[in-house]
């Protein structure tokens, strides 16, 4: 009787150590790092009016509705601009977790021409733009693109490859430029 009863225990016991028992486990990944991302993008938009830190907590309780899962981070923020005839500009967004954001940009003035503007003759500064974005993350590297650019001021623009053509009218100063996130840049040949 008493093996009877050792044979059940055993076989009981063996049987509880061999039966799965799943855990979930909190993935951060790809869709993490992305949604920075995007903040980061959204808060260089030129009509965004809110601070990183109250667009954070907005997106922190947004996070925990829908469960993404997103880590609390820290981060820093850059902004550099060098308005001169060949200049360059920045904003960049440092998270504590290797994810970055950058926009980036840089003219060179190249020549003046005579251009036409409705059968008068207009002096131009001609200048090549080169405008792109970088998403840096642990998951992917870098990932580099070059968004398509527009402006609402009487300048020509063309596009070749990655850099953009602009013709600047001799009398203006400073051009500014959106892209197809909403962030605004511009080329500035003095501050």
């Amino acid at each position: 009787m008493s093996v009877f009863l050792l044979i059940i225990l055993i076989t009981f016991s063996l049987s509880n150590l061999l039966i799965p028992r799943p855990r979930v486990i909190d993935y951060v990944g790809e869709l993490q790092s992305a949604e920075l991302i995007h903040l980061a993008r959204f808060y260089w938009e030129y009509n965004n009016n809110r601070s990183f830190d109250e667009l954070l907590k907005i997106f922190y309780i947004y996070n925990e509705k829908i469960k993404a899962n997103v880590p609390k981070v820290a981060y820093t923020l850059k902004r550099k601009i060098v308005c001169e005839r060949d200049g360059l500009g920045l904003y960049e967004t440092v998270f504590n977790n290797s994810v970055i954001f950058r926009s980036s940009w840089r003219w060179n003035f190249s020549n003046i021409y005579i251009g036409y503007e409705n059968n008068e003759a207009v002096i131009f500064k001609n200048y090549t733009l080169v405008y792109y974005h970088e998403y840096i993350a642990p998951q992917w590297g870098k990932i580099v693109l070059y968004p398509e650019i527009y402006t609402t001021c009487n300048v020509k623009i063309k596009r070749v490859y990655d850099t953009w053509i602009i013709g600047i009218p001799l009398e203006m100063s400073r051009v500014d430029f959106y892209d197809k996130f909403g962030i605004k840049i511009f080329i500035c040949d003095r501050e």
